[in-house]
Parts: structure tokens; sequence; C-alpha cells
């Protein structure tokens, strides 16, 4: 089976993993990575990757078969519909985009293009969450009813040095709590309807850094969920799973 081509849009931390992983997989080839930031040129350099300051510079490699857009959310949308166009598959890397709007417009462009786009929601394929999924559907658990889900950590004050982490988007509801609304998703089944209470207190950024939610899944359970960047707790999949 020859290599699939990928190239990768933003060589931030996330886009770096990405390529690491990739580099490891002898299925994968990477074709390269755009960033217009002189840290990705330098790093693309010391990987021997080639580099693309303009991401429209790397859809036009010839033979490119798929893109990984690990950019800044508020990007994704306008990276997605550019991939579609030129009809390129595309992991984007989660959240899909800033607001629901942005990501239906996103979905129908790939739709009409007949492109996929898969989302980075990884945990799915983790086999913690799958067997948690498959003693969940059993029933042996019996009838789920009720369900506690927490995500609270206390992140340090300049991991908002980034500028684009404190704008709309950056927050800890679309950067880390959308995994567990995620995997309460593939454990539990879908959402019917929510209520939350939000606070912004502890930062005083523009989103919020503690949320109280509850939910109504389709199935009939409810359940509840805590959120909070801003806390000294270790109840976090990033901290608890090893």
């Amino acid at each position: 089976m020859s290599a699939v081509r990928i190239g990768i849009i933003g060589a931030g931390a996330i886009g770096r993993t990405h390529i690491q992983a990739m580099r490891r997989e002898p299925r994968c080839q990477i074709v390269g990575v755009a960033d217009p930031t002189t840290a990705a040129a330098e790093y693309a350099r010391q990987q021997g990757i080639a580099h693309f300051a303009d991401h429209r510079d790397l859809l036009a490699q010839p033979g490119l078969e798929g893109v990984i857009i690990a950019a800044p959310t508020g990007l994704h949308v306008r990276l997605g519909l550019d991939c579609a166009a030129r009809g390129l598959v595309m992991l984007v890397e989660k959240p899909i985009a800033a607001t629901v709007e942005a990501a239906q417009e996103l979905i129908a462009a790939a739709e009409k293009a007949d492109v996929a786009i898969l989302v980075g929601h990884h945990r799915r394929h983790n086999p913690i969450i799958a067997t948690a999924r498959e003693i969940v559907s059993s029933g042996r658990l019996g009838r789920l009813t009720t369900v506690t889900a927490l995500w609270t950590l206390q992140k340090p004050d300049d991991y908002y040095d980034i500028e684009w982490r404190r704008q709309p988007g950056g927050g800890p509801v679309l950067t880390n709590l959308i995994h567990d609304v995620d995997t309460l998703r593939f454990i539990c089944g879908e959402i019917e309807s929510l209520q939350a209470m939000v606070s912004n207190r502890a930062r005083g950024l523009p989103f919020s850094d503690t949320a109280a939610v509850t939910v109504r899944f389709v199935n009939g359970a409810v359940g509840t969920i805590s959120m909070s960047d801003v806390v000294a707790a270790p109840w976090a999949w990033d901290l608890a799973s090893g």
C-alpha cells in the first residue's frame, strides 16, 4: 500500500504532535507544513519538511491527498473551505469551528464537494473509552439513569499568553470540555437538551473559565457537567488517564 500524502496546516503544539505521529506511521507521507510564523519555518527546516507561509501553496502541491488543520479555531472554517474547494479530505482539530453557524457552513461545503471531514475527537479511539462504551451499552450496569462528568484543573496563567487563546473560541469549553462532551455522547448517547450557567470571574477573559451544565440524553438519562480551568483539582482526563 502506498503512503497517503498529507499536508499539515498549523505548526503549533498540536500540529507538531501530528507531525511526530505521522513520522512513526509508514502509511503516511508528509508533503509539507503551512504556517506563516518564523518559528514554524525554523521548525520545518529542523525537521526536513517543506514549509509554506501560505496554506494555498501547500494545497496546490501535486499529489496531495489530505490535510490536517491544526491552526487556531477561528481559522478552521476558512481553511476547511479552501480544502473542500480542492476536493481534499481533512482532519479538522476540535472544535470544528467557534460557532454552530460556522460549523454548518463548512459541513455544507464539504457535503457539496463530496469531501470527508474527520474532527479530532481522538478519545473515541482510546481503549479506555471504547471499553466504557461497551459496558454501558451492554446493559451490565442496568438502565442508564444519571451521569456526572468533571473537567477541573488549574491552567497556568502563561497558557493564555498566546493571543488566539485569549479570543472567543479559545476558552476551556471549546478547547477542553468539548472532548468530555463528545465522550459523553459516545458512551451515553446523544444529548437532547441542556442548560448551563457560566462565569469568567476568575480570568476576566471574553469566555467562561467556569461552567455548570445539566443535560438530558435522548434515552431519558440526565447528567451534570462541572468545568473549570482555574481550580487546583485533578479531575481531568489529561491528568487522570495517565
